[in-house]
């Protein structure tokens, strides 16, 4: 597809992310196809594990959870020595564009302590 074409179609899908947003997202999709972007990820060591060697102060920012999955992210982000899990309202899987005031709101609270640093 033409580059203004997929970024209609991407507008069309996300109307949230704006136009500049979609626009950044099409070429990074042209670059990174499915079939070359993704790889084997099944020897890669479980998240809890990585999580636990991180001493920096982290925030994840997760789309909204239910249940089982809400859990499931919450026991893995308790692995982490100094880090704060926050599930975005309303966001999907990209939660920086899906809900950038939910985002920004979250940002600003986890960075506020370093202000001025």
């Amino acid at each position: 597809m033409a580059f203004d074409d997929l970024v209609a179609l991407a507008m069309k899908s996300n109307p949230q992310w704006g136009l500049a947003e979609c626009q950044l997202w099409v070429p990074s999709k042209k670059l990174h196809h499915p079939n070359t972007a993704f790889r084997n990820w099944s020897n890669r060591p479980a998240m809890k594990d990585l999580f636990a060697k991180i001493s920096a102060p982290t925030l994840i920012l997760k789309a909204d959870a239910e249940g089982e999955l809400r859990q499931q992210n919450e026991e893995i982000a308790n692995t982490l020595q100094n880090g704060t899990l926050v599930h975005i309202k309303d966001a999907k899987h990209n939660v920086h564009r899906d809900q950038k005031e939910r985002l920004h709101v979250a940002l600003k609270a986890f960075l506020g302590p370093y202000e001025g640093i």
